[in-house]
């Protein structure tokens, strides 16, 4: 029974140790740092990478999302041990797009997050007003609209407080309401 007990432990060891490291050969870090999120840490590494080292699955999901447009750029980065690919691309009617694609807990990979830029004034008018509620004197810089596979849709909008400081708010909308987010999402 030991014996069984020690074989078993080594195996999963050498699983472990002989897991898929799907980490891009030419990765290049350009930012890796400890960010405190709440009461926890995060470890972030990120480093842009070629489309050639991106693995073929998340290849072929960012080109399922984006039917006639071309992807153009890819970065690869891990978050609390998610690796997250993301894939930028221009769609067939020539507007940017960018597809965050994390491999999930049972290793299959999955389109987390579809974004976009949007104008200021293309945000909905749940959103204006949430942000006119949440932060009454901001100045909108720039916007990104972010489509979950869950249907909901978180907007980052970026720009400056009433003082000039640059900041960043996210709001989720979702069932018809809008949100402000007290903590940006993970990816």
């Amino acid at each position: 029974m030991t014996h069984k007990l020690w074989l078993g432990a080594l195996a999963g060891l050498c699983l472990s140790a002989c897991a898929e490291d799907t980490t891009p050969a030419d990765a290049e870090v350009v930012d890796a740092g400890e960010i405190e999120t709440g009461d926890s840490e995060e470890r972030i590494e990120k480093g842009e990478t070629s489309l050639d080292a991106v693995p073929a699955e998340v290849i072929a999901l960012a080109q399922s999302a984006n039917p006639g447009g071309t992807l153009t750029a890819a970065e690869y980065e891990v978050k609390n041990g998610r690796e997250i690919y993301d894939i930028g691309g221009v769609t067939a009617d020539g507007s940017e797009v960018e597809f965050d694609i994390g491999r999930e807990p049972g290793g299959e990979w999955a389109i987390l997050e579809t974004q976009k830029d949007i104008a200021p004034e293309a945000l909905p008018p749940l959103v204006t007003a949430e942000l006119a509620r949440s932060h009454p004197d901001f100045t909108v810089n720039r916007v990104i609209e972010g489509d979950l596979p869950d249907g909901t849709t978180v907007y980052e909008i970026y720009g400056t407080d009433a003082d000039g400081a640059q900041m960043q708010i996210e709001i989720l909308v979702e069932n018809g309401e809008a949100r402000t987010l007290e903590e940006l999402l993970p990816y």
